[in-house]
């Protein structure tokens, strides 16, 4: 039971490095942790400070479980949730509180399976089949939970450390029910999933099957294997427990000498650790060899330093065995009122364990019978919802019987009132046509009427400007006439000539200017005139030209006037449009 403990204890120190992350180097992570980008960082490098010190401060291990509890449940992140409550089982574990272990344990796997989270649900069933493993005794149910933890390692990547643990647990349970075949193609499998971990993660598990079969010889050489890895790689906490293991594998051969070299070299590691189950183990390896030298002082040394820590740390069985050693040591060395002390608390300490233990197993027969009841129970319920769901399937038949009826009625009057509707939907369109055309036409008609009174003003002013233009021409011609020589008659001529081509140019463009200025700005045409019906033709001319922002010197050329009758004209205008001193008047004119 020794041998399987250690083991156990091995394995979920192991498994939960899985969950956190390993880094040895306290200052990396306090590094790490400072510039963490989010939480899921954060709750990462907690995982690798929590591995840090799981096997070194108990105490800060569980204050970084409680971290990672609060931030994944303030963040809403359910695999910091899972992890969490996977830790507080292992922490519940060490404290030979199983069956609350085993709450956290279910907490976390539902919360796995909810979210499909397959890396820490293979861990989670890893540490639940450990304590029906452990706990219960109940091999074949732990060997049913590391399958499941082996199903789900295979959907994970980056699995095979966890395949290697589940494989050499289900080896352990065989090996506990003396099925050492089947243990050793469990091992084998380990190897198979990855030779190089294996190489150093099962060989201890090896070395323990070996010494289960009597074979000091394999066992010794796997323990050697695990032992040189462990050296290399500097992890004294493994190391440890392989010292440990040999040191047990001599005190079976009753190799004294050599066992306690073991231990001595196991001692100091443990205390470093502050490792109470190893040292444990340790002093009542110690105290053993010593009772059986009969060297009485140092077995009482070393037995009292066991009880010491198994009563501190309130580990049952180690406190009873322990007591026991001490009474025997006691006993060997004529201190018989001693031996009769720690006599009497061995007993009341046994006493209490046999009733606990057979009080789980009176819970465990009455928990197998209520289940069974509620099975029975079910089973009947579930003859009764199986007729009462007939019942409601010819109850439900016969309604959607009806209900199809009841529809098939209902299409024919929809199809009849939705042809209906769209007869007198196409009756209605084709009068909105109807009107719509009458009405495209009128605005048409009104279009083209404005468009050719347009052609008329600008026709008449044409024919106004043209007046003006012969009127001159015939002055300037009257002119040439009086003149008497042939060169004044010439000049005169030349004159005339480029005032006709002048007065053509500008004319025409005049003429294109303005039927695109109005045409461009109608309605403001219209709203001036209406606001201000005095100001002429020339007047709103010179208010559209103001309006587009034209220079006095570019308005004198295109109305044909000189720049002082512009300025004229503007000041003339805006009076007429008594715009306030404070207001320009091409302000004024973008207003309209």
């Amino acid at each position: 039971m020794k041998v399987l403990k250690t083991f156990l204890v091995v394995s979920f120190l192991i498994i939960a490095s899985l969950c956190f992350s390993q880094n040895t180097e306290t200052n990396k992570l306090q590094t790490k942790l400072k510039y963490a980008k989010n939480y899921i960082d954060t709750i990462d490098v907690f995982r690798e400070m929590g591995q840090y010190y799981s096997n070194i401060d108990f105490e800060k291990y569980i204050k970084i479980t409680d971290e990672i509890l609060n931030l994944s449940i303030k963040r809403k992140y359910p695999k910091g949730i899972a992890i969490a409550n996977n830790s507080k089982g292992i922490l519940l574990y060490k404290t030979g509180k199983y069956d609350e272990a085993l709450k956290f344990h279910l907490k976390a796997l539902n919360i796995c399976n909810l979210f499909n989270i397959t890396d820490i649900a293979a861990v989670v069933y890893n540490n639940i089949g450990n304590i029906y493993s452990y706990s219960k005794g109940d091999y074949a149910k732990a060997i049913e939970y590391f399958q499941k933890g082996i199903e789900y390692a295979k959907k994970t990547k980056n699995s095979k450390l966890t395949l290697i643990i589940l494989y050499g647990n289900i080896g352990i349970a065989y090996d506990r029910m003396e099925k050492y075949d089947d243990a050793m193609f469990y091992y084998s499998k380990a190897f198979e999933a990855d030779k190089d971990i294996a190489n150093h993660e099962i060989n201890e598990l090896l070395g323990n099957h070996y010494q289960l079969l009597n074979n000091y010889t394999k066992a010794l050489e796997c323990y050697s294997k695990a032992l040189n890895f462990y050296e290399k790689t500097q992890n004294d906490f493994f190391k440890c427990i392989v010292l440990i293991y040999i040191g047990d594998l001599y005190l079976k051969k009753k190799m004294y000498d050599t066992a306690i070299n073991y231990y001595n070299k196991a001692l100091p590691i443990a205390i470093e650790q502050k490792s109470d189950p190893n040292l444990i183990l340790i002093y009542k390896s110690l105290a053993s060899i010593y009772l059986s030298t009969n060297n009485f002082q140092k077995a009482i040394t070393y037995s009292q330093k066991s009880y010491d820590i198994s009563k501190r740390i309130n580990e049952m069985p180690t406190y009873c065995e322990s007591a026991k050693l001490l009474s025997l040591s006691y006993e060997k060395s004529n201190n018989l009122f001693e031996a009769f002390k720690y006599k009497k608390e061995y007993i009341e300490v046994y006493e209490k364990l046999y009733n606990q233990r057979m009080t789980k197993h009176f819970n465990s027969v009455m928990s197998d019978i209520k289940l069974e009841k509620k099975e029975q129970e079910f089973q009947i319920e579930k003859q009764k919802n199986q007729i009462k769901t007939l019942k409601l399937e010819k109850q439900s038949k016969f309604r959607l019987f009806m209900l199809l009826n009841v529809l098939i009625i209902l299409l024919i009057l929809g199809v009849f009132s939705s042809i209906i509707y769209f007869k007198q939907r196409i009756k209605l369109k084709n009068s909105q046509l109807k009107q719509l055309e009458t009405q495209s036409l009128k605005e048409k008609l009104q279009k083209d009427m404005e468009v050719q009174q347009k052609e008329i003003e600008k026709l008449a002013l044409y024919i106004i400007e043209k007046n003006k233009f012969l009127e001159t021409l015939k002055e300037q011609i009257s002119a040439v006439k009086k003149k008497s020589s042939i060169e004044g008659k010439t000049k005169g001529l030349s004159g005339i000539y480029s005032f006709i081509s002048q007065n053509f140019n500008l004319t025409k463009e005049r003429i294109e200017f303005q039927m695109h200025v109005d045409s461009l700005h109608r309605d403001f045409y219209s709203k001036i005139s209406k606001e201000f019906s005095d100001l002429t033709e020339n007047e709103k001319r010179l208010s559209v030209l103001i309006k587009l922002n034209f220079s006095n010197k570019e308005i004198s050329n295109i109305m044909n006037i000189a720049q002082r009758s512009v300025i004229v004209s503007r000041y003339r205008l805006r009076k007429k449009l008594n715009i306030p001193e404070t207001m320009e008047l091409n302000e004024f004119l973008s207003k309209i």
